[in-house]
């Protein structure tokens, strides 16, 4: 349930919310449909499928109104609601916290992941002050080694990938 009173949906892929499924910090996935979409199209569910098949947990956002989810609010989902996105990545963060969190969006929802990250990395979702320079140094840290920056958004793992 959102700050408005939103009614959103994250449905995990076959079971993946429970403790028993893997490892608590096993990567975790989630997937942002496209118009009118959810966790029930073609699409969707082939991307669960590879992310599980890696033995990562997926998770689907269901946004308002889609999937059968009632509208609960004045306000349904549209392409620069972000607010929604954030509720559901403080949700799975909240659930699993030492989880590396990877984020795929299809249409409309890649125009609001990027919204959301672009948001995130101007500090509209900043972390809470104690953990600001940790999230700063996560941002800028480089490995010589891999060649490859680590970078976390908004609550993304955006080196997991």
């Amino acid at each position: 349930m959102t700050s408005d009173h939103g009614t959103l949906g994250l449905d995990w892929w076959c079971g993946a919310d429970r403790p028993s499924y893997a490892a608590a910090d096993v990567p975790i996935i989630l997937f942002i449909h496209g118009i009118n979409g959810g966790s029930h199209e073609g699409y969707v569910k082939w991307a669960c499928v590879a992310a599980a098949s890696r033995g990562w947990r997926a998770v689907v956002l269901n946004l308002r109104g889609c999937n059968g989810l009632p509208l609960t609010s004045a306000r349904g989902y549209n392409a620069i609601n972000t607010g929604d996105v954030h509720v559901a990545v403080h949700s799975i963060r909240s659930r699993f916290p030492s989880a590396p969190l990877m984020a795929a969006g299809y249409s409309l929802g890649s125009v609001l992941l990027a919204k959301y990250l672009a948001e995130a990395d101007n500090g509209l979702y900043s972390a809470p002050d104690s953990s600001k320079q940790q999230q700063q140094q996560q941002q800028t840290a480089f490995s010589p080694n891999q060649q490859q920056a680590t970078a976390t958004l908004g609550g993304l793992d955006m080196s997991a990938w």
